[in-house]
């Protein structure tokens, strides 16, 4: 048996952060014939091709220059458990940071939650302003102790059927261009872990990953940060 992932990322949106997995057309030799593919099935296709980012490759685009520093930043200073939290919206796609003010929109806005001499902080940037303060640790602290399960994880795209045609499967999948895009970096050390999903995918009710979705731990994770900022 063997699968062939069409991989499809919108232009729009930039290099490598935003990927939409798109499976299209996938060689299943020993089905002909048509059938109605179960969430599992799907599942353990998606599972087969997921692919990890390099760390060093993330938060590059233009408009994440000032998130990409501060997390090198805290890492050359020996700080190395960090969550990175972003939320990006369509906007120009090579727009400069320093030319949009502080009240304005902007693109991506992150968040840094890390912990240094025994005090925990809390990074906003947007653009070129930047906003710092203590936190009470919650969201770092649910990051370590959930840390090996949230390994695992990853967020479906909204998927609504999937089949078999013959030799190939059929899955009929959304990415919206215009929608809110929304990642999450979490760093222990050597090892991370880094998610990116869409509004839709958790917010589509007829998606067959709706109530997946919303059952990762990354997604409390990420239900945590949005209700403290």
């Amino acid at each position: 048996m063997r699968f062939a992932l069409i991989r499809e990322r919108n232009s729009l949106l930039l290099n490598k952060f935003i990927c939409f997995y798109i499976l299209s057309f996938i060689s299943y030799s020993s089905l002909y014939g048509q059938r109605v593919l179960s969430v599992i099935e799907i599942l353990e296709i998606w599972k087969s091709v997921q692919t990890e980012e390099s760390r060093d490759s993330l938060y590059r685009t233009p408009y994440e220059i000032r998130t990409r520093q501060t997390f090198d930043s805290l890492m050359e200073s020996g700080v190395d458990t960090i969550l990175v939290y972003s939320r990006r919206t369509p906007g120009p796609a090579y727009i400069r940071q320093n030319d949009i003010p502080c009240n304005d929109p902007y693109p991506a806005t992150s968040y840094i939650f890390w912990k240094e001499n025994g005090i925990h902080y809390a990074s906003k940037l947007t653009g070129k302003c930047e906003t710092v303060s203590v936190t009470d640790g919650q969201l770092v602290e649910f990051m370590v102790n959930n840390f090996q399960n949230m390994r695992d994880e990853f967020f479906m795209n909204a998927i609504y059927s999937a089949e078999t045609h013959g030799e190939r499967i059929r899955i009929r999948s959304t990415s919206n261009p215009h929608d809110t895009q929304y990642t999450l970096l979490l760093n222990i050390g050597e090892n991370y872990k880094y998610l990116f999903f869409d509004n839709n995918a958790i917010t589509d009710q007829q998606s067959l990953f709706y109530d997946y979705n919303r059952s990762l731990i990354s997604y409390r994770l990420f239900k945590l940060i949005e209700n403290k900022n």
